[in-house]
């Protein structure tokens, strides 16, 4: 079984509204999150959003870990994310 991710599960149902001709108000924001977390916090946080998604390998999730250990600094990774989140009005 594959795990999808709450926001494909609402993309499908205000798809399936359009097609039965609802015209749902959606309101959009961009948002900016900034994280400062411990690099096994911030290793933990990809892997399982990751792995939302689809299965890893050992040898991408060392990838992943190799990655945030290039950019912690004294144990401490700084990270931004950028999004756009939507909700019904």
């Amino acid at each position: 079984m594959t795990k999808k991710k709450t926001g494909d599960s609402r993309i499908y149902a205000i798809g399936m509204l359009f097609h039965m001709g609802y015209l749902p108000k959606l309101a959009y924001e961009h948002q900016v999150w900034n994280m400062s977390q411990s690099y096994e916090n911030i290793c933990s946080h990809y892997i399982g959003q990751t792995m939302m998604a689809k299965q890893l390998t050992s040898d991408e999730i060392d990838r992943i870990k190799q990655y945030h250990a290039s950019t912690t600094n004294e144990g401490i990774v700084l990270d931004q994310i950028n999004t756009t989140i939507y909700w019904e009005k």
